[in-house]
């Protein structure tokens, strides 16, 4: 079993665990670094004791002292894994300074990081920058580089994931999907620029990476969390890494996958309609069945006949085939060009109230050339002719 680090939001594996019928644990995940930014990868943590830290959850409070202590970054650089998924989506948080015991630092600044760092203000432990850290495209392309410099120092580009997650087109509301806001979309672009600017270079420092494009049509599960992606995304996700680290795997996951839509792109058949339409196709084959028969006894016909003439001294002659007969496979062929329509029986109601109308033209044509006492006779005996075949 291979292991895996993720860097980033986004945490397909635990959508998948929840489904063990159909979802086998394949990839052992070592450990989610969650809500890092790239931008801080590479800056000296402070050593804050998690006694000064008081929060209930003990994931949450671990995260939290790993931003502090940067000690999430020793652990991938000292203990690495066979792969590491990395995603940017953290790049969007803000970035803010602290000082704890004379020691400067920078933290992800997110909202639970932002509870803490207030109550660690108000017992006087750090201090906090006033407003976010703000980085030039500059500042940015420096900072991607020496991130990829410290994890090309122990991982080849090959055992590198790259997931280009961002801000999806659509979220869903009501069991539909709704475009997001020209005006919510106006209020993140700088965000998306920023995004699109960290994975432009990822791409330029590790090219022989692993990338995993989203699909325009990934959508969110809640307009106001823009990265709660849906579970269908976690499971395309899920496979693209089963194809990078057990492709053997990633087939039978794309299988069952595609049986499923299998089934919804195509509605099944009644019982009486699947009865019809073998019955059909029984008719069809007993029909090839007696060609094929007529078939062969026209090829021992000329056989039959050398041996008679031989028997008998006579000298006769097979005939030719017939001018207006078809060949096995000329009648194949005709098959597959013109199969069998059969008559779909209506009801009087049809006959007396449509079934005029549709041969209105026919009508009219037969009354201007044998005129319309004429038409209307042929008509009516033609309706009570339909009428008793019904």
């Amino acid at each position: 079993m291979k292991n895996l680090y993720i860097y980033g939001n986004f945490n397909p594996l635990a959508f998948i665990s929840k489904e063990k019928d159909h979802w086998d644990s394949f990839i052992k995940l070592k450990k989610h670094i969650n809500q890092k930014s790239i931008f801080n990868f590479c800056i000296e943590g402070v050593p804050l004791s998690s006694d000064t830290i008081e929060f209930k959850k003990q994931w949450t409070k671990q995260q939290i002292l790993d931003d502090f202590s940067k000690e999430y970054v020793n652990e991938i650089l000292k203990k690495p894994a066979d792969f590491i998924l990395i995603d940017a989506l953290s790049c969007v948080i803000p970035i803010r300074e602290i000082v704890f015991q004379n020691k400067k630092t920078r933290v992800t600044y997110n909202e639970t990081m932002a509870v803490v760092c207030k109550e660690l203000e108000q017992k006087q432990i750090i201090r906090t920058s006033s407003r976010g850290l703000t980085l030039t495209e500059l500042d940015i392309s420096r900072e991607i580089g020496k991130f990829c410099e410290k994890i090309l120092e122990v991982y080849d580009q090959s055992q590198i994931i790259i997931h280009e997650a961002g801000y999806p087109n659509f979220y869903l509301y009501n069991n539909e999907l709704v475009h997001f806001s020209d005006s919510s979309i106006k209020t993140k672009s700088e965000n998306i620029k920023k995004l699109e600017l960290v994975y432009s270079l990822l791409r330029n420092y590790l090219p022989g990476a692993h990338f995993i494009k989203m699909p325009k049509t990934t959508y969110s599960k809640d307009s106001r969390q823009a990265f709660n992606y849906s579970q269908e995304y976690a499971h395309y996700i899920y496979v693209n890494l089963l194809s990078i680290i057990k492709p053997e795997k990633a087939q039978e996951q794309i299988m069952f996958v595609y049986e499923e839509l299998f089934k919804k792109s195509q509605p099944l058949a009644t019982k009486e309609r699947e009865d019809f339409i073998n019955v059909k196709e029984i008719i069809d084959n007993y029909e090839y069945q007696l060609e094929l028969y007529n078939q062969k006894f026209r090829e021992y016909e000329n056989k039959f006949l050398e041996l008679y003439n031989c028997i008998m001294n006579a000298d006769y002659t097979s005939l030719p085939w017939p001018k207006n007969e078809l060949s096995f496979s000329e009648f194949i062929n005709l098959k597959k060009d013109y199969p069998l329509k059969y008559k779909t029986k209506h009801s009087k109601f049809y006959y007396i109230f449509v079934y005029p109308w549709s041969k209105i033209s026919s009508f009219i044509k037969y009354a201007k050339k044998h005129g319309f006492r004429n038409a209307c006779k042929k008509a009516k005996k033609n309706l009570s002719q339909k009428l008793k075949e019904n």
